[in-house]
């Protein structure tokens, strides 16, 4: 059930500051004594209580239930922040954004579990969830996202491996076709007919038509058969 006690049955707003106030360590005193003041807190006080103003002992139930439900949500506001930090400086540092995405979504997951089974067992307050399968949704969209991040992360991974796979074929062929092109060039120079137009006296054209007709057998079209 949520809560029903003065506190509780505040505004928002108001609520938050009476918890930064004990959060800040203001007595109990002087923090009844500025909360009895408000006039949204009077209008409540007539609503609910006929006009009783909030008690130390009010402040005090208050503290251990709706307070420190308050300081555990917190926290996990600053934790969800740190793993936010951490992902930029991951991102900055030349490392994968999909890590960094990846360590907040393992967080938000464990906020939906500790949040689904604290509804189980205490049912909720009134600054919770009223479903748990409010809270189980929202676990397992965080969960979807993280899957569809790791396999967009992994079929990243793929398409590299296969550009490189690529690059190291073509380099091969390529080592491979200037190893076989060096060799027909050397049995082509140590022959016969190759250094008899070198040595020849004939010019520099003549000699050039003449070793492309015999290095890839062809002959000039102007030379007559």
């Amino acid at each position: 059930m949520a809560r029903q006690g003065k506190i509780a049955r505040l505004p928002h707003a108001l609520r938050e500051q009476v918890c930064r106030k004990m959060l800040d360590g203001q007595s109990a005193p002087v923090l009844l004594e500025w909360l009895n003041a408000r006039p949204e807190a009077a209008r409540v006080w007539a609503a609910h209580f006929d006009g009783e103003p909030a008690s130390a002992q009010n402040l005090s139930a208050w503290r251990t239930g709706g307070y420190a439900e308050w300081l555990a949500r917190q926290q996990k506001t600053e934790d969800l922040k740190t793993l936010g930090a951490f992902a930029l400086e991951l991102t900055r540092s030349g490392g994968n954004i999909a890590d960094g995405a990846a360590a907040i979504l393992s967080g938000q997951i464990l906020e939906a579990l500790e949040q689904s089974a604290n509804l189980v067992v205490t049912g909720g307050s009134d600054d919770a969830e009223k479903d748990p399968a409010a809270g189980l949704a929202k676990m397992a969209c965080a969960i979807t996202a993280l899957q569809a991040g790791g396999i967009a992360k992994e079929r990243l991974a793929l398409d590299k491996r296969k550009v490189q796979q690529k690059d190291s074929a073509m380099r091969l062929d390529r080592e491979k076709f200037e190893l076989q092109t060096v060799a027909k060039f050397l049995e082509w120079a140590r022959s016969a007919e190759a250094v008899e137009i070198l040595d020849s006296r004939k010019p520099k054209t003549v000699k050039m038509e003449a070793l492309r007709a015999l290095m890839f057998g062809t002959k000039n079209l102007g030379e007559k058969t």
